[in-house]
């Protein structure tokens, strides 16, 4: 067994507390006259004075540490203004007072009242004296401290009483001499005492009650907003660790991006080297086939002068031949003349390919510095762009963990608040902290601009290098038709099997009227006749044909059953399928509830969705709730009534539902305890004369993925185009996928394990299939496709 902590362990302990808690971080010794700022921060009086007087505007603090502001009217001392906080008062002299008692023996305590240096024995817990035997004698005599309370201090010591002065607990009236403050006046939120009653708080106008009652409703009301706070605080949590994931994710991104920005700069600089090459090598081989010929044809180009023409040589004596030997010698002199002229032009030649190689030198240099300095830009605005996207990451994200870290301390102090402060200083208090926590319960998580949730490098064949592709990137690589095949109409037997009918049924007529993904890259989609599995490649799997036209599907993939993949309601039955379309069981959906006393029918199914382990949701066509079904006995575990009509379902991996309603378009988020957590408005903003507006858009369709990543369809009403829009599982936007190779009207939308994204089309029976930009697609043909 343990043994008792010694008095001087204690200090110890008392003393790290105290720098923990009861330190002014300006000053750093222990709060004198502490003043509460509206985020909850405490400072000593003259501190918050001594730093007021460096500031601009002295009707605004800026806590020196979350920089949030307090503003007070203008022209009043703001530090004086401000809220004493009477708990940290208390909580600094109760520490300071148990500092005392449990110094080490060799300094005892020694009496407040006599000048002999005795050794204390006891405190009067009225006169906040510790007093000697002897004075405790004299005090106890005295009539008017002979009803005083005094404690011994190994009592205090071993904490079975408290130090706190009693007249705190009743504090006096400025107002009026003699009187306590032992009421609260709920009309102007302050202690007051008997005579304030009947003199500046008396009825009508003023409501008041008693000190102990006023606390007790204030500490409730701190409570409620408490709780609220924390489950806020929850998806704060939640944001500051996505934040941190999309900051992981994008370093990766960041890293590749830079070394294939880098490598394709390096790619372009080869080329140009290359390209440089290739020009002097043109030129010299020009050069070399010129000299050639110049060597052939026996003429050697002179260094420096350049030969004169050649002239036929004539004799000084005219020699005279015959007209035959005549004509000879001047078709000689024609030869010689036209060789003259050919070795004149090849001389030429020289000149002018000297001129033409210094000309593309010159030329070629200035195209080559061009594309380096091009590409050396390039590869400084990419990289810049990559480092200030990183840079906005992280200041988000820092922002999120300091906003997580400062709604924790304001929860510690509003908790600590309610739990060990007195009634007196609570109401003192209580206005401050619930106004704080008021505006931490309507904050919301700090989002990142759009573009920032994804980043991709994309190349070109220039020395531009290429571009940064930013924010939610698909493309459409493929589509599936799940309408045309034929295949034999079957019945049931009286065996319990399929028998075929003999005629063939064109599918064609099919209509879809859901459509499901699951982990496993199945999709699942409804129609008039059947439903049927599809690869997300675009192969037909397997038929679930149990001629009930408009079910409605869902995927119990990971539901701890490995035998039940799908899950089929139809009218008011679940089916539960293996993969080979063997029927494991069959119950009756819940037809009625009861709510606030009525028994309520539900109508119809609408929606299903697997929730978790065996657990499915329902929403039905009459009643605004939803409805949650152990699928392996058919019993309701329970059913959550909610605030917007439940068109369509979602379930995050860890427990939450999403309920969105078709009009207006609007999604909620359930938490495990039923508490609504977040709401998102999907809206798209349209150009129009008067500037950008909000466009009126209609919800058809929600899914989650695997990274719990929220996805909305969404379409404007009177236009063609769908938006399926992007979300954190905090709600925050990621980004928009819009395509013109979606039509309307969408019916479903769905993302399958691999991270494909299926939109399902009513009316042309088609699935539409989208990936991420930059990953591998590989496209099968099968029929139908």
């Amino acid at each position: 067994m343990a043994g008792k902590k010694s008095d001087a362990e204690v200090a110890a302990v008392l003393s790290k507390i105290s720098k923990s808690h009861l330190e002014c971080i300006i000053c750093h010794e222990r709060y004198s006259e502490p003043k509460i700022l509206d985020c909850l921060h405490n400072f000593c009086e003259r501190c918050l004075a001594t730093y007021q007087k460096s500031t601009e505007d002295p009707s605004i603090i800026k806590c020196p540490v979350c920089r949030k502001t307090t503003t007070l009217d203008p022209g009043t001392d703001v530090v004086a203004g401000l809220k004493t906080n009477f708990h940290l008062v208390s909580m600094v002299e109760d520490f300071t007072l148990q500092e005392k008692l449990t110094q080490p023996k060799a300094k005892k305590v020694i009496c407040e009242l006599c000048t002999d240096q005795q050794e204390a024995k006891s405190r009067c817990m009225d006169c906040q004296f510790f007093i000697c035997a002897s004075c405790q004698a004299i005090h106890q005599r005295i009539s008017g401290m002979a009803g005083h309370d005094i404690v011994a201090l190994e009592t205090l010591r071993s904490g079975a009483v408290g130090l706190r002065n009693k007249a705190q607990d009743e504090p006096p009236c400025e107002k009026h001499r003699g009187e306590k403050k032992r009421f609260y006046c709920l009309t102007c939120n302050q202690l007051i005492c008997r005579d304030c009653t009947v003199v500046e708080h008396r009825d009508p106008a003023h409501n008041f009650t008693t000190v102990d009652e006023a606390a007790a409703r204030a500490k409730e009301n701190t409570r409620e907003l408490i709780q609220k706070v924390e489950v806020n605080l929850k998806v704060f949590e939640e944001a500051s660790a996505e934040l941190t994931k999309i900051n992981t994710d994008l370093q990766k991104a960041m890293v590749l991006a830079r070394e294939e920005v880098t490598n394709k700069a390096a790619e372009e600089r080869s080329k140009i080297v290359q390209r440089e090459a290739n020009i002097s090598n043109d030129i010299s081989k020009r050069q070399n086939i010129h000299t050639k010929l110049l060597s052939q044809a026996g003429i050697k180009i002179p260094s420096e002068t350049k030969p004169e023409a050649l002239t036929p040589v004539k004799n000084v004596n005219e020699q005279i031949y015959s007209k035959t030997i005549e004509e000879k010698l001047d078709n000689f002199d024609s030869s010689l003349n036209a060789f003259g002229n050919t070795v004149e032009s090849l001389l030429k030649t020289h000149d002018t390919l000297e001129d033409l190689r210094s000309s593309l030198t010159s030329a070629a240099a200035q195209e080559i510095d061009a594309d380096k300095s091009k590409v050396a830009n390039s590869l400084e605005n990419l990289l810049k762009s990559i480092e200030l996207r990183k840079s906005k990451i992280e200041e988000v994200g820092k922002m999120t963990s300091d906003d997580v870290l400062h709604m924790r301390q304001t929860l510690e102090t509003a908790s600590d608040a309610v739990k060990s402060s007195s009634n007196v200083d609570f109401l003192n208090l209580h206005l401050v902290v619930d106004s704080h926590l008021r505006v931490l319960l309507a904050q919301s998580p700090r989002r990142l601009p759009v573009e920032y949730s994804k980043m991709v490098f994309q190349s070109s064949d220039d020395t531009a290098l290429g571009e940064l592709i930013l924010g939610a990137t698909w493309k459409f690589v493929w589509e599936i038709k799940t309408n045309t095949d034929c295949h034999e109409e079957c019945y049931w037997n009286e065996y319990g099997g399929y028998e075929s009918t003999g005629y063939e049924r064109d599918t064609g007529a099919n209509i879809i009227s859901r459509a499901a993904a699951s982990s496993n890259d199945e999709i699942l989609v409804s129609s008039s006749y059947s439903v049927k599995v599809f690869l997300n490649t675009g192969g037909l799997q397997r038929y679930i044909d149990e001629h009930h036209g408009m079910d409605f599907v869902a995927t119990l993939i990971d539901s701890g059953n490995a035998s039940c993949t799908t899950v089929l309601v139809y009218d008011t039955y679940v089916v539960l399928y293996s993969n080979s379309n063997v029927t494991l069981q069959e119950h009756a959906v819940p037809a009625s509830i009861v709510q606030d006393g009525s028994n309520i029918r539900l109508g119809q199914p609408v929606k299903v969705v697997h929730y978790r382990n065996q657990e499915i949701v329902i929403s039905y066509s009459n009643w605004q709730g939803i409805v949650i079904l152990d699928t392996s006995n058919g019993s309701m575990v329970r059913k959550i009534p909610v605030d917007i009509k439940p068109d369509f379902l979602a379930c995050t991996s860890r427990g939450r539902i999403l309920v969105a309603s078709r009009k207006p378009a609007r999604v909620e988020c359930l938490e495990d305890n039923d508490a609504r957590s977040l709401t998102i408005h999907p809206t798209v903003a349209r150009s129009t004369t008067d500037g950008e507006k909000e466009a009126s858009v209609i919800c058809s369709g929600l899914c989650r993925d695997s990274r719990d990543i929220i996805y909305v369809a969404v379409s404007i009403e009177g236009a063609q185009e769908i938006h399926i829009h992007q979300y954190t599982s905090c709600g925050s936007f990621v980004g928009c996928l819009t395509s013109g190779n979606i039509s309307q009207p969408v019916i479903d939308i769905g993302v399958t394990g691999n991270g494909t994204l299926v939109v399902a089309e009513r009316n042309s029976q088609k699935l539409k299939l989208f990936k991420t930009l930059k990953e591998e697609v590989t496209v099968y043909l099968y029929h139908g496709v």
